[in-house]
């Protein structure tokens, strides 16, 4: 039998100092990882908004950035979602995606997009009867002014929820 030479005792310390701070590393690393996932956007917090209709008729309703009326196309886009003026993709049911997204009947309360609100001082809110907005264009709509328009600010919104009178 060969005789073994003793291992030294410094080479092994310093191979428990090299796992002890590779685990140490490594526990740091998960940790960040950790606290990294948690504060990016995947977690930001979006506040959801609310018109209510206290008027007698059946509305529809649309915040937007946007000084004038936009068509039917864009009532159920967000204000986040740039489009081209030139954008010609136009959807056949335009009026009724609209309707859909935007109906708010007497003393009903609806979900608007909070997109312009987060991101500009001041927004538009538009409104158009019903029953104008099924018997009359959206060109005859601007051009006879059979909509009503308000500027609203992130104030007029109390505890989330602006009431449209």
């Amino acid at each position: 039998m060969k005789n073994q030479e003793p291992v030294p005792l410094i080479s092994l310390n310093i191979n428990i100092e090299n796992m002890k701070t590779k685990t140490i590393a490594e526990q740091l690393l998960v940790v960040l990882m950790c606290i990294n996932t948690f504060t990016s956007c995947i977690m930001d917090k979006q506040t959801i908004i609310y018109v209510k209709n206290c008027t007698k008729d059946s509305l529809l309703i649309k915040l937007t950035r946007t000084d004038s009326l936009v068509d039917w196309q864009s009532w159920n886009r967000f204000d986040g979602y740039d489009m081209s003026q030139n954008d010609t993709r136009v959807t056949d049911n335009a009026f009724l995606e609209a309707v859909a997204s935007s109906l708010a009947l007497p003393n009903e309360t609806i979900r608007i997009d909070p997109y312009a609100l987060q991101r500009y001082d001041s927004c538009y809110i538009y409104a158009i009867k019903f029953s104008v907005a099924k018997k009359y264009s959206m060109d005859e709509i601007r051009t006879k002014k059979l909509y009503e328009r308000q500027i609203v600010t992130k104030k007029d919104f109390h505890e989330c929820l602006f009431e449209y009178r």
